[in-house]
């Protein structure tokens, strides 16, 4: 995080906005993990009056500092001068505009959120940290170590029909090219980290 000289202003006029700034609402479905967030329109639509009505503003901008990274800035200003920077690099699950569209989307969203200090009116902090009894559950979760070869594949060809790969042939060609040399022990782990991105992927495809 990068900060002006001094922040004693915009820390008195971000303190009475986050006295009345609300919960975000939780108006966007996740499909892949049956849950509920609050998309970027919804966490502006939390903040942006209180920061407006005390003189703070937000400026979000995104580069790259890799071919296959996006980096976005957020900065929160204050009228007098001082303001407040940090910045998040992601990686899109594909180099192609609709992955890096959702990738920056994705950052947005969640950046602001943090500067602002919002929370989505069902914090999930509980659910992450194993403590609520209705913990959300993906629809395709990773295998468990006795699972037989059948389900792996079973629960990849799942995933790729998520993805968009639909075609038996086609699912054929990116299996090979999944397994190639590596073998199917391989599979268990290519399957959470396929997972995991499909979801942040589809996630982020919501907002835009």
């Amino acid at each position: 995080m990068e900060h002006s000289e001094t922040i004693g202003k915009i820390t008195e006029a971000l303190a009475k906005a986050q006295g009345v700034i609300e919960g975000a609402k939780l108006d966007s479905a996740n499909p892949f993990y049956k849950s509920k967030y609050s998309d970027l329109t919804s966490v502006w639509a939390a903040c942006r009056k209180p920061l407006s009505e005390n003189g703070l503003a937000i400026f979000q901008t995104c580069c790259s500092d890799s071919p296959d990274t996006v980096v976005v800035e957020t900065m929160i200003s204050h009228i007098s001068g001082e303001w407040v920077k940090g910045k998040v690099t992601m990686k899109p699950l594909k180099n192609d505009p609709q992955s890096i569209g959702s990738c920056i989307t994705y950052g947005r969203r969640y950046s602001l959120a943090a500067i602002v200090g919002i929370a989505p009116e069902d914090d999930d902090g509980n659910v992450a940290s194993g403590r609520d009894d209705k913990q959300i559950k993906p629809l395709h979760p990773p295998p468990k170590k006795d699972d037989t070869l059948a389900q792996n594949k079973a629960t990849l060809k799942m995933l790729m029909v998520n993805a968009g790969i639909v075609l038996p042939e086609r699912q054929k060609d990116f299996y090979n090219f999944v397994v190639g040399d590596k073998g199917d022990s391989f599979l268990p782990e290519f399957i959470a980290k396929f997972g995991q991105a499909l979801e942040v992927y589809l996630g982020g495809e919501n907002n835009e």
